[in-house]
């Protein structure tokens, strides 16, 4: 069950990651608002969008319907801006970006209409970026964690319309001939925004130890929880209160993993590795961690090499390899590092990787660095045969030139640049990969 839920979330959020937007990873932000309200028989016009935007977010299809007439405001302002009630409109909006009007208590509404606010007055957007660090995504997981993996998505800058080259890519897929299917989803879901997500392990012996996930960002508690219990999952709920009034929801299922949701900012989930399925172990470990009543990752054997991490990375990989791992590649490489610490970090220019390896020795270290070195040069002989039939993959053949790969002592160091314009590029290469629909009659 839990694997089969996660897969969408997963893959939607790796799209959203490197689509190189740099803006808020919304559930809103991948449908295009004249699609939508077409599709509900909604004429469009100024004082219609102005009508749903101050229409109170009662529920989720009434928030899908709000954010949306927002996000349409903000992006045909010169049109808009002609219209005769103008005026009122204008001050309806001023009303919901104070807060005093058609909010939620997420906050969404009020962010959709400073944007769609400065961008009718040809202003720039106010600032939407979060101080914090990835470092906060990690703080729920306990001391005893082997390995830990983080991507960290939240909105760099000012405010800003979504990319919408990730919508295109949704349609012009196969999910394209089942858009009013996901409309229908988000309209029971209201908008659901993916911020970070985090995935550690605590494992001693191979086979044996404790798995956990978190998923950061914000949803209506209420709204998700309805939505997952009409999925018929075979799921019983547990409720319970955490310090601050904050609501938590554990989840069950039949030798499942446990899950919870936590407030309207949290899901997370907590697997017993070993042939005893304590979940629910698990699960109390990982909220204990949270409350403050055990130690955290932060005082455990990686502390030290999380202290290296950037401030402004957007994504971690640091610990020892799970055994299991190490074996899978044995046959692929005749060296593989059993330690690792990667990094992606924001830079002015795109996103820059950056990994260092642990090897046995120095000799493994060569070893490795040479394998490696040679896949490198099998890739790059293959992307140039296949750039005359798909130009799309000529940024990947930059992509995979750029690699610099060296050993030093028992060391694999590792250093690769994702610029802007290759970032911007994934859903139009993407968009070449995936299925496309069938041909009506086919």
């Amino acid at each position: 069950m839990a694997a089969g839920f996660l897969m969408g979330p997963l893959e939607l959020f790796m799209l959203l990651f490197f689509s190189g937007s740099g803006q808020a990873a919304d559930l809103v932000g991948l449908f295009s608002a004249e699609d939508y309200f077409k599709s509900r028989g909604v004429q469009v016009s100024f004082e219609k969008l102005i009508e749903l935007a101050a229409t109170e977010p009662s529920d989720a299809k009434t928030q899908v319907a709000q954010l949306l007439a927002l996000r349409g405001l903000a992006e045909e302002p010169d049109r808009f801006k002609k219209s005769d009630g103008y005026a009122q409109g204008k001050a309806v909006l001023e009303q919901i970006a104070a807060g005093t009007k058609a909010s939620d208590r997420l906050g969404f509404a009020k962010e959709y209409a400073l944007l769609a606010l400065a961008r009718l007055e040809g202003k720039t957007p106010p600032d939407g970026g979060l101080p914090d660090s990835i470092h906060d995504l990690l703080g729920w997981f306990p001391a005893d964690v082997t390995m830990v993996t983080a991507l960290d998505v939240r909105r760099q800058g000012p405010l800003a319309l979504p990319d919408k080259s990730m919508g295109a890519l949704l349609k012009n897929s196969v999910l394209g001939t089942q858009m009013k299917e996901l409309y229908d989803v988000a309209e029971t879901l209201g908008n659901v925004r993916i911020e970070g997500v985090a995935n550690a392990i605590a494992q001693q012996k191979a086979g044996q130890g404790t798995m956990y996930f978190r998923g950061r960002g914000k949803a209506n508690h209420r709204w998700l929880l309805a939505f997952l219990k009409s999925k018929n999952l075979n799921l019983t709920t547990e409720e319970a209160k955490a310090p601050g009034d904050v609501a938590i929801t554990i989840l069950r299922g039949k030798d499942e993993p446990l899950m919870a949701l936590i407030g309207d900012t949290d899901l997370v989930f907590a697997f017993d590795m070993g042939a005893g399925q304590k979940h629910e172990e698990a699960l109390k470990t990982l909220l204990a961690v949270r409350g403050k009543k055990q130690a955290n990752i932060f005082t455990g054997s990686l502390q030290g090499r999380l202290k290296k991490a950037d401030a402004k990375a957007a994504g971690l990989v640091v610990g020892r390899f799970p055994e299991e791992v190490q074996n899978s590649f044995t046959g692929l490489l005749p060296a593989f590092p059993k330690d690792l610490f990667a990094q992606i970090v924001r830079r002015p220019q795109g996103l820059d990787v950056e990994a260092e390896g642990l090897c046995e020795n120095e000799d493994k270290a060569k070893e490795f660095v040479k394998s490696a070195s040679a896949v490198r040069q099998q890739a790059l002989g293959s992307l140039k045969a296949l750039k005359e039939k798909l130009p799309q993959l000529v940024p990947v053949e930059g992509l995979v030139n750029s690699m610099q790969i060296q050993s030093k002592g028992n060391a694999a160091h590792f250093q690769m640049h994702l610029s802007h314009d290759f970032l911007r590029g994934v859903p139009a290469l993407l968009e070449t990969l995936v299925p496309r629909p069938a041909p009506p009659g086919n």
